[in-house]
């Protein structure tokens, strides 16, 4: 039982250099993830992962400006076109199906506050993603403060654990997969 009191704590401390656990904060995510909600990710930067990253990875990541940490979607990835036609996000020139986004009125403002054209897109630099949040219309995110470098990102959500009081507020499918699921 000594060996116990041993373990436990190198165990505990050598999984804080394989995976960082981060809360959720605030309604942007919903409904796949709530208010309260921890995500783990793995304790590397995503530049270390390489190609790991893929559209609808859901990232960590220092919101532009203020360095607080946030949790997006990847809509975009370098090089891709992305515009918004009939209230609809396209990347280069096929309709996106998301059925993880929540929310009808949030293309108010696209990109960086000018109101959307038909005609009007967006080229994602090299090295860069366009994040959104999936409560489209209570996100801040690419559509605001542009796309952002990948190298900037804390990581990718590899599970999350839910909230014991959880309340969300959108009613679309639940897209992250819990521990169960994996």
């Amino acid at each position: 039982m000594k060996w116990l009191s041993i373990a436990i704590p190198l165990l505990l401390a050598s999984l804080a250099f394989v995976f960082d656990v981060v809360r959720v904060r605030g309604s942007s995510m919903e409904p796949s993830l709530c208010d309260g909600d921890l995500v783990v990710l793995p304790a590397k930067s995503l530049s270390d992962w390489g190609s790991s990253l893929e559209l609808g990875k859901i990232l960590v990541l220092p919101r532009p400006g203020s360095g607080k940490l946030m949790v997006k979607r990847v809509v975009a990835l370098s090089g891709d076109r992305i515009r918004i036609e009939e209230g609809g996000l396209v990347r280069n020139e096929h309709p996106v199906a998301e059925p993880y986004a929540c929310g009808s009125d949030y293309f108010e403002t696209w990109p960086y506050g000018a109101r959307p054209e038909a005609a009007q897109s967006f080229t994602v630099p090299p090295g860069e993603v366009f994040v959104m949040g999936d409560n489209r219309s209570s996100s801040s995110d690419s559509r605001e403060f542009g796309s952002v470098p990948v190298n900037a990102s804390r990581g990718f959500v590899l599970t999350r654990l839910p909230a014991l009081h959880r309340r969300c507020a959108c009613s679309a499918v639940q897209n992250i997969p819990r521990r169960a699921d994996r």
